[in-house]
C-alpha cells in the first residue's frame, strides 16, 4: 500500500508528527507486553502505575514528553511502526479495508492502520476479520434545523464465535474517539453483542466537524441517530435482528440530551429527520456520566465563561486534563496515551455549544407530559461526578423513567477503568433483558 511519507527532518513521519509516531510505538510495544492499555508500565504487572509521573498522565505533559523523545527516536519508531503492519498484515491479510483507506487523507492512512492493528492485538482478537471499517453519512436535521453534513469514521466489532443477539452503538464522550471504546466493544462482543464505534465530530478521523468543537447539540444528536440508523440495517440483514434490536449506550456529552438520551427522545417524536436509513423508534439506551449541565465546580464555570468570550472561545488548544475529569492514574495514563496518539484539541466553545438544545429537550419534557422516549433507558452515575451535574442527570433519568443506578465515585470516566467496564456490560444486559422478548 503506497502511503505519505514526510521527510522525519521536518518533523513528521507517514504516521503523523514525530510525537505521535513515539506514541504509536509505545502503544504497539504495549500490544506485545501487557496489554493493558498503558504505556511505558510493561516490565510491571498489567493495570499498575507505579514509577508513572505527571508526564504521563496529562495529556498535554505527555504530548510534549513524546515529542521530546521523538526527535530522537523518530527513525526507529517509524521503522518498527511498519515491521509490526507488515507482521500484521502476512498473519490476517487485510488490515482496514481499502475502499475505507482511500476516503482517508493520504497521510492519516498509516497511522490509521497502525492504530488498528494495535487495538486488535493488544484485546487478543484472532484478526482483523471481526472488525470492520465503516463510513457513515449523517446528513438531515433536528427539530427543523439544518445540520452540516458529515461523514463519520465507524468501526464494527463482530462477536468471533456465536450468534449476535442485539447491535450497540456507542457515542463517545467529547474529546474521546473510537480509540476509547475499542476495549470496551471488544468485551461487549464476548457477550454476544455486535457494536459499532464512531469518531464523533469533535476528534478522530471522521470529516465535517471542527478539532475540538461541537457545533451544537442537535449536530451530536444527528450523528448518533445516523449511525443507530446504519447499525439496525446491518443487525437486520446480516444478523436477521428485528430493526428495534439495537441499543444505543453513549459516555458524557454522548449520553446525553445532546447524545443518546437526546436522540432517543427527539427521534421517537419524529423530530430528526435523516437522509436515507431511519433510527428505528423505541431503542433502549445507556446513559454512562451523561451530560446535561455542568457541575457548579470553579473550573467549569471558569471554562463555561471563557466559551462564551469570542474570540477565545475559538481558539485550538492542546487537551490540558481541564476540566478535570478523574483522579484515577490508570484511567489518566490512558486518556494521555489517547490524547498522543490522536493529538487531541480542545475549545472553550464546547463546553456551552450544546446547552441550549439540552435545555430546549428538557424544557418540553417538563412541560409536556407526553414527551419521553419510548424505550427503555438505563443511567450509571458517579455520586460526585466531578464535570456532569449528578442531579441534572437524576431529573432526566427521573423525566424518562429511566433505570437509575448511582455509584460511589468522584471521576466522570469509567469506561477505561477495568473496574468499572462490568458496570456497563451488565447495563447493555439489563436493557437486553427488559426491553421486548426478541432481545431475551
Amino acid at each position: 500500500m503506497a502511503v505519505f511519507r514526510a521527510p522525519t527532518l521536518l518533523g513528521c513521519t507517514e504516521f503523523g508528527s514525530v510525537g505521535q509516531t513515539r506514541a504509536l510505538r509505545l502503544g504497539v510495544e504495549d500490544a506485545r507486553g501487557n496489554q493493558d492499555g498503558i504505556v511505558r508500565n510493561d516490565a510491571a504487572l498489567a493495570n499498575t502505575v507505579q514509577g508513572l509521573t505527571l508526564f504521563d498522565r496529562n495529556p498535554a505533559l505527555r504530548r510534549l514528553k513524546d515529542a521530546s523523545e521523538g526527535f530522537r527516536t523518530s527513525r526507529d519508531d517509524a521503522t518498527q511502526l511498519r515491521e509490526f503492519v507488515e507482521q500484521k498484515r502476512a498473519d490476517w491479510g487485510q488490515i482496514v479495508n481499502p475502499a475505507f483507506l482511500a476516503e482517508l487523507p493520504a497521510s492519516s492512512r498509516a497511522r490509521y492502520e497502525v492504530q488498528k492493528a494495535s487495538m486488535i492485538a493488544r484485546a487478543n482478537r484472532a484478526g482483523s476479520a471481526h472488525v470492520e471499517d465503516h463510513w457513515v453519512h449523517a446528513a438531515g436535521s433536528v427539530d427543523g434545523q439544518n445540520i452540516k453534513t458529515r461523514e463519520l469514521a465507524a468501526m464494527l466489532l463482530t462477536p468471533e464465535s456465536g450468534r449476535v443477539k442485539a447491535m450497540v452503538v456507542m457515542a463517545p464522550g467529547y474529546q474521546e474517539t473510537t480509540r476509547q471504546y475499542f476495549d470496551l466493544a471488544h468485551q461487549a462482543t464476548l457477550r454476544g453483542y455486535a457494536v459499532m464505534l464512531f469518531d464523533p465530530q469533535w476528534a478522530g478521523y471522521s470529516k465535517g466537524g471542527q478539532a475540538g468543537d461541537i457545533d451544537r447539540g442537535f449536530g451530536n444528536v444527528r450523528d448518533v441517530a445516523a449511525v443507530a440508523a446504519r447499525a439496525a440495517e446491518i443487525g437486520e440483514d446480516r444478523f436477521g435482528l428485528a430493526p428495534e434490536d439495537t441499543l444505543i449506550a453513549g459516555n458524557s456529552m454522548g449520553g446525553g440530551l445532546a447524545g443518546v438520551v437526546g436522540a432517543a427522545l427527539a427521534n421517537d417524536h419524529g423530530l430528526v429527520h435523516l437522509e436515507g436509513a431511519k433510527m428505528p423508534e423505541g431503542l433502549p439506551y445507556l446513559s454512562l456520566s451523561g451530560f446535561n449541565r455542568a457541575s457548579p465546580k470553579g473550573i467549569n464555570m471558569l471554562m463555561r465563561l471563557l466559551g462564551r468570550i469570542w474570540p477565545l472561545n475559538k481558539m485550538k488548544m492542546v487537551s490540558s486534563g481541564l476540566p478535570d475529569v478523574t483522579g484515577n492514574r490508570i484511567v489518566q495514563a490512558k486518556l494521555a496515551q489517547h490524547a498522543s496518539e490522536d493529538h487531541t484539541l480542545t475549545r472553550t466553545h464546547a463546553m456551552v455549544a450544546s446547552q441550549k438544545d439540552m435545555d430546549a429537550l428538557m424544557n418540553r419534557m417538563e412541560s409536556e407530559p407526553g414527551f419521553r422516549p419510548k424505550g427503555q433507558g438505563y443511567f450509571l452515575m458517579a455520586s460526585e461526578d466531578p464535570l456532569a451535574d449528578t442531579a441534572a442527570s437524576k431529573e432526566v433519568a427521573t423525566l424518562t423513567g429511566s433505570e437509575w443506578v448511582p455509584f460511589e465515585s468522584p471521576d466522570h470516566v469509567h469506561h477505561e477503568d477495568p473496574a468499572r467496564q462490568g458496570d456497563v456490560l451488565d447495563g447493555l444486559d439489563w436493557l437486553t433483558r427488559s426491553s421486548s422478548p426478541s432481545r431475551r
